[in-house]
């Protein structure tokens, strides 16, 4: 691992290797006395040669000290350097059995199994993670090894199993490395278009990210990506393209031309494969700007006789009652007319009220049914017609006949002769007043034989 080798001086302080150092001589030789004076630390598997130089004097090759050095005991693995490497590619990891001081041991006893995992990061370790260490040999190459999310700081740690294997128990932890994602492959919609009205752009556009086969943005992306509107049918009826910024690309004022349906959206970029999704296009509702006039009725006729004029909307269309076979009660009061536009696939219908004025009817003609009676008995008075529950009034007048009276609808006289009477039904809620024509009602004496000629009839 690199650390230097040292010397303890005459009082035990340990000093690098090319340090003054002191060491005490008695008699021209300098012994070593309870771990100082000279006791050297050597950390290398290797040969070394020891030379001493004191003020101009040299130790030569042939005086110096020669030393073996062997491993200390196996205590770690020690993962390999690994470069910037691509998500989901193939890399190798060198993986060596070591002392302390990072000097490879020769693995003894039984073959050690080498297993990779991630240390940091937060990606997956895959393809092939594990590799063996035989009997006599210190290292092994796992290749094959794959990480599949692209980001920095990602470590790798080396586990040993075996049983009787030196390998076994052993971890050590790779240095930090940079994945960088791999070629671009697929579109992905990671935030799709929202459902809209006919008319109207989503109101949330459409985000699509290059990613790689692993999942991961791929930042240098810079192929214009265009998403194609398509009737539930297949047919094409609004196109945009956006450019990709960093790996992502993001539309704006995508929709508008969209008819109403279930529809799809393709979104494509050269070769990469292609992502989808739907949207529902709803009708649009329009604005009614103006409303309708009316034409006043009578009671007892339809809305369908009432003429709406005039009216305007956002969008063309006509103005009609919603229920035209009612037949509203008199008075002004609103009621609902429809508009429906011309473009009933793509837009709705709007209920709207109208003011309506409801005249009262004329009723029916009314008659008076009585004809006839006879001098000193009261005749009650009849009619027929009319409409309503207005009450019937008489005006009566003298005719042939003396003291002409009525009263609560009986019609009294004094002599043989005629009446003239006259009846009025009142208005009600519903109907105007009608009074009949002027009615000639005889009365005729009983028994009245002889003279006077020719009998009482009804005249007029």
């Amino acid at each position: 691992d690199g650390q230097m080798p040292a010397v303890k001086d005459k009082d035990g302080t340990t000093v690098p290797f090319g340090s003054a150092t002191t060491i005490t001589f008695t008699n021209g030789v300098a012994s070593v006395s309870t771990g100082k004076n000279g006791v050297m630390t050597l950390y290398k598997l290797e040969t070394a040669l020891i030379k001493v130089t004191e003020g101009s004097i040299t130790t030569s090759n042939a005086d110096g000290l020669s030393v073996t050095v062997t491993a200390a005991a196996a205590s770690q693995l020690v993962v390999g350097a690994i470069g910037s490497q691509t998500a989901g590619t193939a890399f190798g990891v060198s993986v060596t059995l070591t002392d302390t001081y990072g000097n490879a041991v020769n693995n003894t006893g039984a073959t050690g199994t080498v297993t990779l995992t991630r240390g940091s990061g937060s990606g997956t370790v895959g393809g092939t993670v594990s590799g063996t260490i035989v009997v006599g040999a210190s290292a092994v190459t796992i290749s094959g090894v794959t990480y599949s999310k692209a980001e920095s700081g990602v470590t790798l740690t080396a586990t040993g199993t075996g049983a009787s294997s030196l390998v076994n128990g052993k971890t050590g932890t790779s240095g930090a490395f940079a994945v960088t994602s791999g070629a671009a492959t697929q579109l992905v919609v990671t935030t799709p278009a929202a459902n809209t009205t006919y008319g109207t752009d989503f109101p949330t556009q459409p985000v699509i990210t290059i990613r790689d086969s692993a999942g991961n943005t791929v930042t240098s992306w810079a192929t214009a990506v265009t998403a194609t509107v398509k009737t539930s049918g297949g047919s094409t009826v609004e196109t945009s393209s956006a450019t990709p910024s960093t790996g992502v690309a993001t539309f704006s004022g995508l929709g508008g031309d969209a008819t109403v349906a279930t529809a799809s959206i393709e979104y494509t970029s050269a070769a990469l494969t292609m992502a989808t999704q739907s949207v529902v296009v709803a009708k649009a509702t329009p604005s009614v700007t103006g409303l309708p006039t009316s034409s006043s009725i009578t009671y007892g006729q339809a809305l369908s006789s009432s003429n709406l004029s005039g009216g305007t909307a956002s969008v063309p269309g006509a103005f009609a009652f919603t229920s035209p076979s009612s037949t509203p009660a008199v008075g002004t009061a609103g009621q609902s007319v429809t508009f429906t536009p011309t473009d009933t696939a793509n837009y709705n219908t709007v209920s709207v009220v109208v003011s309506v004025t409801v005249d009262k009817a004329n009723q029916t003609m009314l008659l008076v049914t009585s004809a006839s009676g006879t001098p000193g008995s009261g005749l009650t008075l009849t009619t027929s017609g009319g409409s309503g529950s207005g009450a019937v009034t008489y005006a009566v007048v003298n005719g042939t006949a003396s003291a002409c009276t009525e009263t609560a609808g009986v019609l009294s006289v004094t002599s043989a002769g005629t009446c003239l009477v006259t009846a009025t039904k009142a208005a009600d809620s519903n109907y105007n007043a009608i009074s009949s024509a002027q009615t000639t009602i005889t009365f005729t004496a009983s028994g009245g034989g002889g003279g006077g000629g020719g009998g009482g009839g009804t005249s007029e």
